[in-house]
């Protein structure tokens, strides 16, 4: 990799890491990716059945009304590129993807409904983490002919871009929700093991306290929070910090 290049990658990575600003952080990606030929990316969490309480980050500087449509049609659920980087954490171009895999009439509205906004090709960055996370940097308007160094390169971006939009992210919908409240670690316990996927009974096994006590446990933390779900609690629970799913 030519040394100019290397250093430029390492300059936006140093330049993003402690940034408090999503705005600078997507100007300055924007950018970086400029300089790589492309004129438009998208950064965004895929949801799934085992993080369904995790906040999803979406950001994207495509074509406004392609944005627009694929958030009010919930078109995550049926874009093969999202369903594609699940599957693999190598990064692929549109076209390799179509060509690869079968796709059924919805994800091929999506796929043709982009070409209309003058998007023909681009490449995808899977980003993968621990308990599940997955989401996915797509780059399109420009060049997807990159040589292994590149593309090396351009990972590298996308995945520290990701995580510092990500962090910003659920710093703002923390800071948008409930005023603090303070759980007892009981009250910790049980939602985390309901963040989990436990039942009141499972939780009473691993805690060694009755079902019934684990169900008030809950409810008191319902009422703190002032909800009505055990989801919502666990939800607030988690962005304020006194949860870890």
């Amino acid at each position: 990799m030519p040394p100019q290049v290397a250093s430029s990658a390492l300059d936006f990575v140093d330049a993003i890491e402690h940034n408090t600003s999503k705005e600078d952080v997507i100007r300055l990606f924007t950018k970086e990716l400029r300089l790589r030929g492309f004129d438009s990316f998208g950064s965004a969490e895929i949801p799934s059945a085992a993080r369904p309480f995790a906040p999803c980050l979406y950001v994207s500087t495509m074509p406004e009304g392609w944005v627009e449509r694929y958030v009010e049609m919930e078109y995550v659920q049926s874009d093969p590129m999202a369903r594609l980087a699940t599957m693999t954490s190598t990064p692929f171009r549109w076209t390799e993807a179509t060509n690869a895999i079968s796709l059924d009439p919805n994800e091929e509205t999506v796929m043709n409904e982009i070409c209309e906004f003058g998007v023909n090709e681009g490449l995808v960055v899977p980003i993968h983490a621990h308990r599940g996370y997955c989401g996915a940097v797509t780059f399109a308007g420009g060049t997807t002919d990159l040589d292994p160094r590149q593309l090396n390169e351009l990972y590298m971006m996308s995945m520290f871009a990701h995580n510092r939009l990500r962090a910003l992210h659920i710093a703002d919908v923390a800071n948008d929700s409930e005023p603090q409240v303070q759980l007892t670690p009981r009250e910790c316990e049980c939602l985390h093991w309901a963040a989990n996927g436990k039942s009141d009974w499972a939780i009473s096994q691993i805690l060694k306290i009755s079902e019934h006590t684990v169900h008030e446990h809950v409810e008191r933390a319902k009422k703190k929070y002032n909800v009505s779900t055990r989801v919502q609690a666990i939800v607030l629970a988690i962005l304020q910090g006194q949860v870890r799913p």
